[in-house]
């Protein structure tokens, strides 16, 4: 496979109608999966806050995990891909969608070859959020232009920090801090983007005897940090080299990523278990 292939509403296609919700208000949600050797990875959990997310913006979601299903089966994954899910709330102008109405549904899968720069540097600027109600919504203004802003100073990440100096996330990951006694990530109390990543690499920080804090961590914190690094679906576990303070002072961290090391293969193994 060497090109994208896209399903919408079940049936291939690459556009959609002009008066889409998602396209006029960006009135939808997507999810973002790595596919490991055609199995996507964590789907339940990725369909879960999708769905959730779904019913809270109040758009029909009946019978979607099962049409889902077929779409992926029709799309037969192999190999190492991207998958992307896409869900509107259809077609319909005004503010106030109009009853009755359709969910637009958009499955695509492209190749995808893993791999991060040699160096990441992550820039911090004062954006106070990036995942409005915590949804993973196709209006991604904020992280668009947070991650413009990185990319103007060659950093590799924007994480985003509140009016009050606290870090919340990047605009495509979670940010997590190693500090001495300690493995930190903001809440989900601070409108961050509850990361299917984020979470299992919980789940593996606390199985390997880790202590975790999920807390508030403010930017004057990060000069004492031994590490951090950051997480999504493709990047997996990156560490972070360098850190470009709000006011512009540069933090790099220690070279010694024996927690990283560690996690990333609990990661691995999380995804290609062994054999029975």
């Amino acid at each position: 496979m060497t090109e994208r292939r896209t399903l919408i509403d079940g049936k291939p296609a690459t556009h959609v109608s002009v008066e889409d919700r998602g396209l006029l208000y960006g009135d939808g949600l997507f999810e973002t999966l790595r596919v490991y050797e055609g199995r996507p990875f964590a789907l339940e959990e990725h369909l879960a806050r999708l769905i959730a997310g779904l019913s809270t913006l109040e758009i029909d979601t009946s019978g979607l995990a099962s049409a889902l299903q077929k779409d992926l089966e029709a799309l037969a994954l192999s190999g190492s891909q991207r998958l992307r899910i896409t869900v509107t709330a259809g077609i319909g102008e005004g503010m106030l969608r109009p009853k009755g109405m359709r969910p637009t549904r958009i499955v695509s899968v492209s190749p995808f070859t893993p791999g991060t720069p040699t160096r990441i540097v992550a820039l911090a600027d004062e954006i106070p959020c990036v995942s409005p109600l915590r949804l993973k919504s196709t209006s991604y203004a904020l992280a668009n232009e947070l991650a413009r802003r990185a990319a103007r100073v060659n950093a590799f990440e924007g994480i985003a920090i509140d009016t009050g100096g606290f870090v919340l996330e990047g605009a495509r990951s979670n940010v997590f801090f190693v500090f001495e006694n300690e493995l930190a990530t903001p809440p989900l109390d601070e409108l961050i983007l509850p990361g299917v990543t984020r979470a299992l690499v919980l789940a593996l920080a606390r199985e390997s005897g880790i202590f975790v804090n999920e807390r508030r961590i403010h930017e004057s914190e990060i000069r004492s940090a031994k590490g951090a690094f950051l997480t999504s679906s493709l990047l997996e576990i990156a560490a972070i080299d360098e850190w470009i303070a709000t006011d512009g002072a540069r933090v790099t961290f220690a070279e010694d990523r024996a927690l990283v090391s560690r996690l990333r293969a609990a990661y691995q193994a999380r995804i290609r278990p062994s054999d029975p």
